[in-house]
C-alpha cells in the first residue's frame, strides 16, 4: 500500500529541472582587434551612407556603435526610442523600457558614445526622419521599426565590410560589452546592473573570458617590495661569529670606524654610544 502511495505521489509531483551552467565561448566576444577592425569599417559605411544619401548605412553605423557601448540585447536594441537616449544632461543613459522579465533599467553611457549619439540624431533629420521621442532608434528609411532578424542580417553585412567571420552573431555585441567593462573596471556588479542581469551569477561567467587577466593579476597578489629590517646596534657592531666581547679594543675601533664610513650619519651617534659601552674610558685617547 506504501509503495502505490510513493507511486501515486511521484507521478503528480514536478519533474526536478536539471541544473543548467551558462557558459560563454571566447569566439562568441570580439577581440580588441576586431573591435577596431568593425568600426573602423562602419565609420566608411557611415560616411558612403552620407555621400550617397543612404540611410541604412548610417543606421548600421549607429547599430555597432549602441551595441558595443551599452551591451543592449538585440530586442532592447530593436525597441529602443528617440527620448529614451537621454544625453542632454551632465550624465548620460539609455533607458531600456522593457527588458528581460519585463525590468526597466538606465545604461550609462560614456563621453564618446554621447557624441556618437548627437551625431547620429543630426544624421538622421538630415535623412528626412524625425527625432520625436515615441520614434525608433534603429527604423527602416521609412521610419519603421525594424526585425530581430533584419538587424541580424544588418549585422552580417557589417561583419562582411570589415573581414570578419561570419560565425558571430549580433548578440556577440552584447558579449563584448561586458567582457570588456569587467575587464575595465573589475567590478562585477556594475557589469551586472548595465546588463541587466537578475542573478550576479550569470554575470560572473564573464570571468571566465578573461582568464588570462585574471591570472595574471593572481600572480601579482601580495608580490610587494620586502621592507630591509633595521639593523640593531648589536647587528652593526657585532659579527655573527665573534661577538664584540671577544674583540681587542683596537679591533673594536676599527670595526666601528668602517661601519661609520658606510652607515648614514643618523647612525653614527648609535655606534659611539656602542663604542662608550664596550670599550674602557683609559683606552680612549684624549
Amino acid at each position: 500500500m506504501r509503495l502505490i502511495q510513493w507511486f501515486i505521489k511521484q507521478m503528480k509531483s514536478e519533474p526536478k529541472k536539471k541544473s543548467f551552467k551558462w557558459t560563454i565561448s571566447e569566439n562568441k566576444i570580439l577581440s580588441i582587434t576586431d573591435v577596431d577592425r568593425l568600426r573602423n569599417a562602419c565609420l566608411e559605411l557611415k560616411e558612403e551612407g552620407i555621400r550617397h544619401q543612404k540611410f541604412f548605412l548610417i543606421r548600421d553605423w549607429f547599430m555597432i556603435e549602441l551595441g558595443l557601448f551599452t551591451g543592449l540585447r538585440v530586442d532592447e536594441m530593436r525597441q529602443l526610442k528617440v527620448g529614451d537616449v537621454l544625453i542632454d544632461g551632465r550624465q548620460s543613459s539609455v533607458v531600456v523600457q522593457n527588458g528581460k522579465g519585463g525590468r526597466k533599467r538606465s545604461v550609462w553611457i560614456n563621453a564618446e558614445f554621447k557624441r556618437i549619439c548627437k551625431e547620429f540624431f543630426i544624421l538622421r533629420e538630415r535623412s528626412g526622419l524625425s527625432n520625436d521621442p515615441d520614434c525608433f532608434v534603429l527604423s527602416s528609411d521609412e521610419g519603421e521599426p525594424l526585425t530581430k532578424r533584419a538587424l541580424q542580417k544588418a549585422f552580417k553585412r557589417c561583419l562582411k565590410e570589415a573581414g570578419l567571420s561570419e560565425q558571430y552573431s549580433i548578440h556577440c555585441l552584447r558579449h563584448t560589452y561586458g567582457t570588456f567593462l569587467l575587464k575595465a573596471g573589475q567590478n562585477i556588479k556594475l557589469v551586472k546592473e548595465q546588463l541587466g542581469h537578475s542573478s550576479v551569477n550569470t554575470t560572473e561567467t564573464y570571468i571566465s573570458l578573461i582568464n588570462e587577466d585574471t591570472k595574471a593579476a593572481l600572480a601579482k597578489l601580495y608580490k610587494v617590495k620586502k621592507r630591509e629590517s633595521k639593523p640593531t646596534r648589536k647587528g652593526i657592531i657585532e659579527n655573527d661569529i665573534i661577538p664584540a666581547s671577544a674583540l681587542s679594543v683596537e679591533e673594536l675601533i676599527q670595526r666601528a670606524c668602517k661601519i661609520m664610513v658606510e652607515t648614514p650619519e643618523e647612525r653614527w651617534k648609535e655606534i659611539i654610544e656602542f663604542c662608550e659601552e664596550n670599550i674602557p674610558k683609559d683606552d680612549f685617547i684624549e
